[in-house]
């Protein structure tokens, strides 16, 4: 075997040892159990205590951030995590939901989906990251904006990567503006390496993510759902109306989004494939 053959065998074992062990790290129950807890909650303080309770359970200081838009008022849950790199990349997930059901898929899935990645990187930190879990997105993101004036461009992130819908499907589907950003190439790769189905484009229903992007920070939107349904989701989001609604738009926004419909197994053969992205992004620049 000449070098190049044998530097190139190196890498594929090396990203198939890592995701490997990253997959060990990653647990079906515990992530089943979280989403459940986030989900119970009757209104947003409760959901947002299930978060708390599960930060403080991993050992990861956080802290509260209080906004208010006219009439409304949310808060935003910040973990602040030890770094000292150059570039930084938030995690960020929206914890509310609508009034009717129990928002499971949106946005518990999400939050879990965040809350299970810390366990892996709290054990092999990036080198410099926050997460930030978003009130009021359902209402336009208000959590979402109020955080990104409140930080006045200071300290905006270099990359945010957000999670949204997060709960079942065998596709990642990515919302990119540019699919050659860093982040998009990361995610590219990481997907092409592990051999997991991948969905990236501009095109994506509305969310957080907006927020950052109307700030010019490179951003990513990250769901986790069954690739049949991709086009007729963009297709009511465009304004016209497929022969058949997508499962997805049958289940949030309604009173049958509850713990039932998420497939963690599904989550946590996902999981690994976007940390191995996210590393990448942690290493870009």
């Amino acid at each position: 075997m000449n070098k190049l053959c044998f530097s190139i065998a190196f890498v594929l074992l090396h990203t198939t040892l890592t995701l490997a062990q990253s997959s060990a790290i990653y647990s079906s129950d515990r992530f089943k159990s979280q989403a459940a807890a986030i989900a119970a909650g009757s209104n947003t303080s409760e959901r947002a205590a299930a978060i708390t309770r599960r930060l403080d359970q991993l050992g990861i200081k956080h802290r509260l951030q209080s906004f208010s838009d006219k009439d409304k008022h949310g808060v935003n849950i910040i973990a602040e995590l030890p770094g000292a790199g150059a570039q930084k990349l938030v995690l960020g997930a929206h914890y509310d939901r609508v009034a009717e059901g129990q928002g499971a898929i949106d946005n518990a899935s999400g939050s879990a989906a965040v809350l299970e990645l810390l366990v892996t990187l709290k054990t092999k930190p990036l080198k410099n990251h926050s997460v930030i879990f978003f009130d009021l997105e359902e209402i336009g993101g208000v959590g979402s904006k109020a955080h990104v004036e409140a930080d006045q461009g200071k300290n905006l992130p270099n990359i945010y990567i957000n999670f949204d819908v997060f709960g079942y499907g065998d596709t990642l589907w990515v919302m990119s503006s540019r699919t050659d950003s860093p982040s998009a190439k990361a995610m590219k790769q990481a997907a092409t390496e592990s051999k997991f189905d991948l969905e990236i484009g501009p095109d994506y229903p509305p969310g957080d993510h907006l927020s950052f992007i109307k700030a010019k920070v490179e951003t990513i939107s990250i769901s986790l759902i069954g690739r049949d349904e991709i086009k007729s989701i963009l297709k009511v989001f465009g304004g016209d109306k497929p022969e058949k609604l997508p499962r997805i738009l049958t289940i949030i926004h309604s009173a049958g989004d509850t713990p039932d419909k998420i497939d963690s197994d599904a989550v946590v053969r996902a999981l690994p494939v976007v940390e191995q992205a996210i590393r990448y992004m942690d290493t870009s620049r």
